[in-house]
């Protein structure tokens, strides 16, 4: 009696999930949804690198990935959690293992499992790294129009830029050729925006040096600008840039508190009790220009340096032994690759200068007008 019953029961559960099935098809689709489905359970990504650097192609499931040896693979979508992997290395080696692209040991999808191929023993192993979840890129890539204007600006009715690029070149707002009151409190803002932008020190210090080196500042605002870098030594050095463009130079002692160590309070409290002046700045009693050959030699001299700044140095503690005519101006410029540096080492040569009514032909020399400008503007203000 109760397994009739049974039976009868089945019958009805069969009927009504299955009314259109025979029972001897019941089974088979019983193992094609579980066939079918599996996949879809294990759709992951597999990332190797090699930690020395090594080159190789990788080989899943029979399968080659990249033909180009290459020293990072990554798979195409993996639709098994469980891949037997073999790499061939270019030094004819190889090494052949089994992973398991499961998170606590189930089956995920969207993730990329990454391994590093690390030297061990007489071969390689395999290093867990991580996982992470992949992220579908937008589509399109690029919107064809954005919807609000999204661009990185501030807010300025002083001039368009605190920072323009022209002709592949940086260049910052200054206002040096104005009068000498502090720069509006709108640069120091987009100045300070430019330093939470950028990330390595290199890019940080060339806002900060530009800054100070092209404008007039307030001490508060140069406090403000000198407690942006973590470095005591910058600071002072920022300190000693900035000295001769600072409005109200009695108000730096406040700048103390911004130093830890005793000996840069000490210093700071120096440098204010005798001031740095500009180097070179001493106008020479040049009448006659040095011999030729002397100021050639100089010339390969600063040639067997490697950098602007290393040549620069060297002008600057040889610029008291020289008189430099126009000509012997442009020798020494030439030496120099980047305008920037060109511009310096021409102002510390017009203190050193000959004829000076010519000076401005050295502008010649320069690859951008705008450095060309500069010069001219550095001129005028001995016409004065």
């Amino acid at each position: 009696m109760n397994v009739n019953r049974g039976i009868r029961l089945e019958k009805q559960i069969n009927t009504l999930c299955f009314p259109f099935l025979k029972s001897r098809y019941r089974y088979l689709i019983y193992l094609l949804i579980l066939f079918y489905s599996s996949p879809l359970l294990a759709q992951n990504v597999l990332h190797l690198f090699s930690s020395k650097g090594q080159a190789f192609q990788l080989v899943i499931d029979s399968q080659l990935i990249n033909k180009q040896a290459q020293a990072h693979v990554k798979s195409q979508v993996l639709k098994k959690d469980t891949v037997t992997v073999t790499l061939l290395f270019t030094d004819k080696t190889k090494h052949q293992a089994q992973l398991f692209l499961l998170v606590k040991r189930k089956p995920v999808q969207n993730k990329e499992f990454t391994y590093a191929i690390e030297p061990y023993k007489f071969g390689y192993r395999m290093k867990y790294i991580g996982y992470n979840t992949l992220k579908k890129l937008p589509e399109p890539l690029v919107p064809p129009q954005p919807v609000a204007d999204t661009s990185w600006k501030v807010n300025n009715t002083i001039w368009d830029r605190y920072c323009e690029l022209k002709a592949g070149k940086v260049f910052y707002f200054n206002n040096l050729s104005q009068t000498k009151t502090p720069m509006p409190q709108v640069y120091v803002d987009y100045a300070l925006r430019l330093l939470k932008r950028y990330q390595t020190p290199d890019e940080k210090w060339m806002v900060l040096e530009q800054t100070v080196l092209k404008n007039y500042l307030s001490s508060f605002q140069l406090k403000t600008l000198v407690q942006t870098t973590p470095y005591e030594l910058d600071k002072l050095k920022l300190v000693r840039l900035a000295y001769p463009h600072i409005t109200d130079a009695t108000n730096l002692k406040n700048l103390s508190d911004l130093f830890t160590y005793e000996s840069s309070k000490r210093e700071l409290a120096s440098l204010l009790k005798q001031p740095p002046a500009p180097s070179g700045t001493i106008m020479k009693d040049c009448a006659i220009a040095s011999e030729n050959t002397a100021i050639e030699t100089f010339v390969k001299q600063l040639k067997t340096l490697s950098s602007d700044q290393e040549r620069l140095t060297l002008l600057t503690e040889n610029n008291a032994l020289f008189c430099y005519n126009t000509e012997q101006a442009k020798w020494v410029l030439n030496t120099f690759i980047h305008d920037r540096e060109r511009l310096d080492a021409a102002k510390k040569l017009y203190y050193a200068s000959t004829n000076r009514e010519t000076f401005i032909d050295v502008k010649t020399i320069f690859i951008y007008p705008e450095m060309q400008t500069e010069l001219k503007r550095f001129l005028e203000q001995f016409e004065k």
